[in-house]
């Protein structure tokens, strides 16, 4: 499975990603490791990988690993257990490489360390400096920039919410809108797709039992808290603080 997995993986990817993995490879496990001289043995048959007996693990052994690595090691290297080191690698190198590439999940994930961090000068300052860059540019209609915009506005609401003393009201009914409009777009979504679903497959009925039940804890206590602030309700808190 972890070779099925790896290699099924690295034939979706161009040969500059290829190339970038070697890279990422060589610095992580050193240029004379075994994932490398296994990858470097594998990456000459990408992207098809259809040679079936050059891919078959026993004869790929045999041409990576011709003697014996050391005198008291006779055996070769476990190729399964490298396939799914290899995986893991590629999953890792995949990640940061996408990270890397796409300024605008960077930000949101460093504006997410510097929150959970409780660096509150500083995500104050991150936080308006990129939230008012995307407001003054011209946000496009499309599903990326609604999702960058409703969540970088979660992170300026938090921003604006910490100033207790002159909250300023307009700006976070701002940024609640426009998260609200990413949720509402991401909704409708679903629900066309669900639609569709049932369309195919009409007699499918969902059981209650089959049914995973979502945690709603959490939920139902900011809806307490919620209420608790606009009613000033003495009972809501001392059913907060049992729970």
């Amino acid at each position: 499975m972890a070779k099925l997995n790896f290699f099924s993986l690295l034939q979706k990817l161009e040969p500059e990603e290829i190339a970038g993995f070697h890279k990422y490879l060589k610095q992580i496990q050193g240029k004379n490791s075994v994932s490398v001289r296994v990858f470097e043995y594998y990456r000459k048959f990408h992207p098809d990988f259809s040679d079936q007996k050059k891919m078959n693990v026993e004869y790929a052994a045999e041409k990576i690993f011709p003697k014996p690595l050391s005198e008291k090691r006779t055996q070769r290297p476990n190729l399964p257990n490298t396939f799914s080191d290899l995986f893991k690698l590629l999953k890792e190198y995949l990640i940061i490489d996408s990270v890397r590439k796409d300024e605008k999940n960077a930000e949101l994930i460093w504006l997410d360390f510097l929150y959970k961090r409780r660096l509150a000068s500083f995500f104050s300052s991150q936080t308006d400096s990129i939230y008012g860059k995307i407001r003054q540019e011209a946000v496009q209609l499309s599903e990326a920039n609604q999702r960058y915009l409703g969540l970088l506005s979660a992170f300026q609401f938090q921003n604006l919410a910490l100033q207790t003393q002159s909250p300023p009201i307009q700006a976070m009914q701002q940024c609640l809108d426009a998260l609200r409009t990413y949720q509402e777009m991401w909704l409708e979504k679903m629900e066309c797709q669900l639609v569709n679903a049932r369309k195919v497959r009409p007699d499918a009925i969902a059981k209650q039992s089959d049914m995973v039940a979502m945690p709603t804890e959490l939920r139902d206590i900011y809806r307490m808290i919620h209420q608790m602030i606009l009613n000033e309700d003495e009972s809501l808190f001392n059913r907060l603080v049992r729970k």
